[in-house]
């Protein structure tokens, strides 16, 4: 699988009398990462995208200061000696801190290390990145694990991270949406909450959203217990 960041996102805003603003696609492909996976950018500043992947079982990150066209050398944020590690997505906190989560995944006959999500932190935009931490373990079973974490910072300054979860449903196939947060950008993590979950389904893939002007949080999830196609 070849890994492309296709149709950067390019805004074109005409402000005199405009009603609203016109958003254009480029059609030409970029590639930021051959056999890269999980892709995800986020904007550090003015001048800097970073966009994050697994490649060769470990996450990286990219910078590109031309919004996109071109990226520098790929530096690895986190690997893992026990299996492998994706599902990565970038947070850049109001300190300017960069937080990427992740998935750590066990690898096959592994009877030793379970489904987690973890987490490391960037203090120079992206350039170096501290040892990984963890901050929820699920099940040493595939059919247990936990995936696809995001992470949200709320206007109060508090951090969230989301992620999809069968941990607490090991007799069944069972799962739900698991909310965790901190209060230290972080730091230190509280107990798992329960934010979404149907009887007999799977809530998975969660994407929040902050509404502009911070008050309303909304989140999309992958809902298999619904009619209609999945």
């Amino acid at each position: 699988m070849i890994f492309r960041l296709a149709a950067f996102l390019a805004l074109s805003l005409s402000l005199a009398g405009a009603k609203e603003a016109a958003i254009k696609w480029e059609t030409e492909p970029v590639l930021v990462q051959e056999d890269g996976h999980y892709g995800r950018i986020t904007r550090l500043d003015r001048k800097t995208l970073l966009a994050c992947f697994d490649w060769k079982r470990a996450v990286h990150v990219r910078h590109s200061t031309d919004e996109g066209k071109t990226w520098r050398e790929p530096v690895k944020v986190a690997e893992w000696a026990h299996g492998g590690v994706t599902n990565a997505e970038l947070l850049v906190l109001k300190s300017g801190e960069v937080l990427c989560f992740f998935n750590r995944r066990p690898g096959r006959g592994n009877a030793e290390h379970p489904f987690s999500i973890g987490m490391c932190r960037s203090r120079n935009g992206g350039k170096t990145w501290s040892d990984a931490t963890t901050i929820y373990e699920a099940g040493k079973e595939f059919e247990n694990g936990c995936w696809e974490p995001v992470g949200l910072q709320m206007p109060d300054g508090e951090v969230h991270v989301y992620f999809a979860n069968e941990g607490p449903y090991r007799e069944s196939t069972e799962q739900e949406i698991t909310l965790m947060r901190s209060k230290d950008n972080g730091e230190t993590w509280g107990s798992p909450e329960r934010i979404s979950f149907r009887k007999g389904s799977r809530d998975g893939m969660p994407v929040p959203v902050l509404s502009s002007n911070g008050k309303a949080l909304a989140m999309a999830i992958e809902d298999n217990g619904l009619s209609g196609a999945f």
